[in-house]
């Protein structure tokens, strides 16, 4: 699984971090409770609030470890048919080296809603050059 952060500039530019989970004895807390709030069906939509949210715990201790290239979104533009819709190109990919945990519990919760892996097929590399990037202290 991953879990992708999607900004945009005022200028128009955007990029992405992605986060990799594994399946785990460890839970991540704020997964648990993003699954829990979940619709029941992935086709039905449900509102909650989480009080106190902070999106960084949904990123692993070691954050200066990370893979950068140039890609495009992995979704269509919202209202646009999946199938025949361009995938917006042209923007900067973050990918964090290290990995948050889901426990098993919680990866068939998820699984249990959304039976679709992916909007999109895995794409070749091509020429895309990908750079790893470490911060050493």
């Amino acid at each position: 699984m991953e879990v992708h952060f999607v900004h945009q500039a005022s200028s128009g530019k955007v990029a992405v971090v992605g986060v990799f989970i594994n399946k785990s004895s460890q839970e991540n807390t704020t997964l648990k409770t993003i699954f829990n709030l979940a619709p029941a069906t992935e086709s039905s939509t449900t509102t909650n609030t989480i009080n106190n949210f902070n999106a960084t715990s949904l990123f692993p201790a070691n954050t200066k470890d990370y893979y950068t290239y140039s890609g495009s979104l992995t979704t269509p533009f919202a209202g646009v048919n999946v199938l025949k819709a361009p995938y917006f190109e042209g923007l900067r990919w973050f990918v964090l080296a290290n990995p948050i945990n889901v426990s098993e519990e919680s990866y068939k919760h998820y699984i249990e809603i959304y039976e679709h892996k992916n909007a999109r097929p895995i794409q070749l590399i091509g020429s895309r050059k990908v750079y790893h990037h470490t911060v050493n202290k």
